[in-house]
């Protein structure tokens, strides 16, 4: 069903909530029908293709399913599915998304190298989207470190956007690259902000490092303030995006730093605070590819 015309994951996560599990919103779509014809082809038909996929490295995780994001489930726009390369692990609740745009200057590539790096020798994972600009930078600087490098993208697994990102998104797969559209599943422009929001979802919190008033990172910001995710944007992006002001003084948890390192103390007072008030996250059991 995700990959039929018009298929929404906000309307089949309501449905599947509302009907008590997928097989039962399939069961729906064939209620009609006298024979369970249909519905068995399908649960075939997808069987086959999970097993094709299984076989190139693409795993599967539904919502309700053990192998899904706990953070990630937690929020009321997750995917229905999650397809991903690479394995879980116990520490990517503490994940970092580090986004930007993406033509940045060099103070702006500069920052996002220097958080990435800190980060990655702390052990604390990078989240980003495998973008031109700042989101390539901190991937890179984080893999550089050898930081656990984490990837979100805005097609399905198996495609290559930017083309000349393949080898950065390979590399990122041996840690876990993350889709909500089906492998093959070609780029178009309204994914990008369907991805922005599942980074959120998965991501402890969100970092901006530069952005401009129309940059596609404010999709990001406006989902993680929504999901209850702590926004640090830089003063650069306080300046130059008017989005970035309203939600500052709209009252959301939004910290505003001037260099990395003073990121870097707010990432960890972030996970400080949140650790204090809820214990520690943590999957439960560790999932390897």
């Amino acid at each position: 069903m995700a990959t039929t015309p018009r298929f929404s994951w906000a309307k089949t996560r309501l449905r599947i909530e509302e009907f008590g599990s997928a097989e039962a919103v399939l069961r729906l779509k064939f209620s009609n029908e006298l024979l369970d014809d249909g519905f068995d082809q399908e649960i075939r038909t997808a069987s086959q293709a999970i097993d094709s996929y299984e076989a190139q490295g693409f795993h599967l995780s539904t919502i309700r399913g053990d192998g899904y994001p706990r953070q990630l489930r937690t929020v009321h726009d997750a995917p229905p599915v999650l397809w991903w390369q690479g394995f879980h692990d116990v520490g990517d609740e503490d994940s970092v998304a580090i986004v930007g745009t993406r033509a940045p200057d060099e103070w702006g590539k500069e920052f996002a190298r220097s958080l990435a790096r800190l980060l990655a020798i702390q052990g604390v994972p990078v989240v980003s989207g495998l973008a031109r600009g700042i989101d390539g930078v901190a991937m890179r600087a984080s893999l550089e470190a050898g930081g656990r490098t984490i990837g979100v993208i805005g097609a399905g697994l198996g495609v290559y956007y930017p083309p000349e990102h393949r080898d950065l998104q390979d590399e990122v797969a041996n840690s876990l690259l993350l889709s909500q559209f089906a492998p093959g599943t070609a780029v178009s422009k309204p994914k990008f902000p369907m991805r922005n929001i599942t980074m959120s979802g998965f991501a402890s919190l969100t970092v901006i490092v530069q952005a401009g008033e129309t940059s596609g990172t404010m999709h990001q910001a406006k989902a993680a303030v929504k999901h209850g995710r702590p926004v640090i944007i830089t003063s650069q992006v306080l300046r130059s995006a008017g989005w970035a002001r309203d939600l500052k003084r709209e009252g959301y948890e939004v910290t505003v730093v001037d260099t990395p390192r003073e990121a870097f103390t707010a990432v960890q007072e972030i996970h400080r605070s949140r650790r204090a008030a809820a214990g520690d996250w943590g999957f439960g059991t560790l999932l390897r590819a």
